[in-house]
């Protein structure tokens, strides 16, 4: 070893880096390491810190600690501004028309399996 190099901490096989969030050690691991070591990530949960379970390098799940997650009014608004920033979502600007939310009505005798094939025909 190298003087004045330190060395990375070794991980596990499956076990990817840690990641240091605002409220705690955010852990992130792959669906089979979760299984095959659920008591380790447990214990990591009961102390506090959060796990990302992967299902192919793709998040699924976090577990969290009972009661760590808010509950109540203004929490989809917060929830929905964290996913405006991220890029995920993207508000409206405008307004919903009334004809929009408004149910439209059938004619007196309107066949629902003909308008359907009607409008298949015509590749709306």
């Amino acid at each position: 070893m190298h003087e004045g190099r330190a060395r990375a901490p070794r991980m596990g096989p499956l076990e990817l880096p840690l990641e240091k969030r605002h409220n705690g050690v955010m852990k992130r691991v792959r669906i089979t390491e979760l299984r095959d070591h659920l008591s380790r990530y447990l214990d990591h949960v009961r102390a506090g810190g959060k796990v990302i379970v992967l299902d192919r390098n793709r998040p699924v799940t976090e577990i969290v600690p009972v009661g760590s997650t808010p509950t109540g009014p203004g929490i989809d608004e917060g929830r929905l501004a964290g996913l405006e920033r991220d890029g995920i979502v993207s508000r409206g600007s405008g307004r919903i028309p009334d004809e929009i939310l408004q149910p439209t009505a059938l004619g007196k005798g309107a066949k629902v399996l003909a308008a359907l094939l009607e409008e298949r025909e015509s590749g709306r």
